[in-house]
């Protein structure tokens, strides 16, 4: 397979429409067979891009972001997805420029359609959206993990309790296997039988010298 390359002058001009924020000319600065051939260029990898933003000004690459933004909602195949320019390029802007980071993110949530540009964005229009999706979705997604573990709880307090249900009657029968297994399901060895004896003292009555040992093992 060939290797891809972007000619410096479409980058060029994506530069010049995202500085001037003549986004309406896309279609007419771009030819037709450019706009068919180039729409790779959106799904190229970090490796691709990194090197080409590391040789941009903080303006220049701020221009080529928002001129593929929204060349990506508007141009037929230039869709990158979760591989999309956008997000290599906003990874290699953002610690360099804090403090117009959020503008800039604000900016590309008003004029993308992909969910995950300039990250995971939750369908968010704004930079507030976004924070407001954010928090709704990490609180769910605490809440989810609150009754995942409380259902976790419930099911090993269940096993349990029919596990010291159990274990008396493979006392009885002297079943040694049965009752390793029992003890594995956490039955508890301090509750009592009917008859008001603990497993240990059960099977000291039962005379099964081989479970007393198990049972008195710390």
């Amino acid at each position: 397979m060939t290797e891809y390359l972007i000619p410096n002058d479409l980058l060029n001009r994506l530069i010049d429409i995202g500085v001037c924020e003549s986004f309406h000319e896309l279609k007419e600065r771009l030819k037709p067979e450019e706009i068919r051939h180039h729409k790779q260029m959106m799904i190229q990898s970090w490796q691709f891009w990194y090197p080409i933003a590391e040789r941009l000004t903080q303006d220049n690459l701020k221009a080529l972001i928002k001129a593929l933004t929204v060349a990506e909602s508007s141009l037929d195949g230039w869709q990158g997805g979760s591989v999309s320019a956008v997000i290599w390029l906003f990874n290699k802007y953002s610690p360099s420029d804090p403090e117009n980071k959020d503008n800039l993110t604000d900016w590309i949530l008003r004029h993308t359609d992909n969910y995950y540009v300039p990250f995971s964005n939750y369908g968010a229009k704004t930079l507030k959206e976004y924070y407001e999706l954010r928090s709704a979705y990490m609180n769910k997604k605490r809440e989810t993990q609150i009754k995942e573990e409380e259902r976790h709880q419930d099911a090993v307090r269940r096993r349990a309790m029919t596990a010291t249900q159990n274990i008396f009657a493979s006392i009885t029968r002297g079943d040694i296997k049965a009752v390793k297994a029992l003890i594995q399901k956490g039955a508890d060895l301090t509750a009592c039988n009917s008859e008001g004896l603990t497993p240990l003292q059960w099977a000291e009555k039962c005379g099964g010298g081989d479970i007393v040992n198990i049972l008195r093992q710390p």
